[in-house]
């Protein structure tokens, strides 16, 4: 079994009329180029079996507007419902702190495996997207609901969507709910690194990674570095597609991973996260 834990997919208007949706500001940071691939139900069912995926995790895209942030959350459960499962979906939260454990539970009800990619384009990480990450965190650990969070690497080039990701302020938003569930995108950053120091191990005992983008941003060789500072339970496999397709990714592991470790992170550490047989 492969699950690609992080994937995307848009509901077709939104795929044909991308430019009517350019008033979100953080949909327009990312997709404003035609280049910015996306695709929708059929085109991610496509691919999986192309590549041999048998479950994909959809993560919402995290709109400002509220329209158009329930169009997509819709579309996710529907997208999950017509694919008799094989689409896993996490939904995109409200940002109000009033009310937000109200739709988190609502989330649960309706569907949701979890909830994200939560992502701050264009604003940043700033005291109020850190009050409202702990708040969501602590809401999604009342419900038992794991939390997708965008993290980017602090230092390199610069790409549509990377922002400044303080990582002493994640550290001590997850410090402060040890018990959510929280994968960080991207293979966090790096912050994995910091598991060497025993208080952020214990404080990310929680704390799984995906491989998100990770061909774009590292040497192939970060597969056996972060599976020796973490252990390859910690790590799940995710494309970002339709950014990258998963056989980019697979190959490059192969060769850095035993076959034990291999199967935790194709599929056996999210099968475990999801409770899924």
């Amino acid at each position: 079994m492969i699950i690609d834990f992080h994937v995307h997919l848009f509901p077709p208007e939104i795929i044909l009329h991308r430019n009517r949706f350019f008033d979100d500001v953080r949909f327009y940071e990312l997709y404003r180029s035609e280049k910015s691939a996306m695709v929708d139900r059929a085109g991610l069912c496509d691919m999986m079996r192309v590549e041999g995926i048998d479950r994909a995790v959809a993560m919402a895209f995290p709109f400002e507007n509220e329209t158009y942030r329930t169009l997509q959350n819709e579309y996710l459960l529907a997208a999950s419902r017509e694919s008799a499962g094989k689409i896993i979906p996490f939904l995109a939260p409200i940002e109000n702190f009033e009310g937000l454990e109200e739709w988190v539970k609502s989330a649960k009800k309706s569907g949701a495996a979890g909830i994200g990619e939560v992502a701050f384009y264009a604003a940043g990480f700033g005291d109020r997207q850190q009050q409202f990450l702990e708040a969501l965190l602590h809401a999604a650990s009342i419900e038992e609901l794991p939390v997708c969070l965008h993290v980017n690497e602090p230092v390199g080039h610069h790409y549509a969507g990377k922002y400044a990701t303080s990582f002493e302020r994640l550290y001590d938003a997850i410090a402060k709910n040890p018990k959510t569930k929280i994968i960080l995108a991207h293979l966090g950053g790096g912050i994995f690194f910091y598991e060497l120091m025993k208080e952020v191990r214990e404080a990310f005992l929680n704390v799984r990674y995906d491989t998100a983008a990770t061909p774009y941003l590292y040497d192939e060789k970060i597969y056996r570095i972060a599976s020796e500072i973490v252990g390859a339970k910690k790590i799940l496999f995710g494309s970002d597609y339709p950014l990258l397709s998963p056989s980019r990714y697979v190959h490059a592991m192969r060769k850095y991973l035993g076959d034990d470790d291999i199967k935790m992170v194709l599929a056996g550490n999210a099968q475990k996260l999801l409770g899924i047989s």
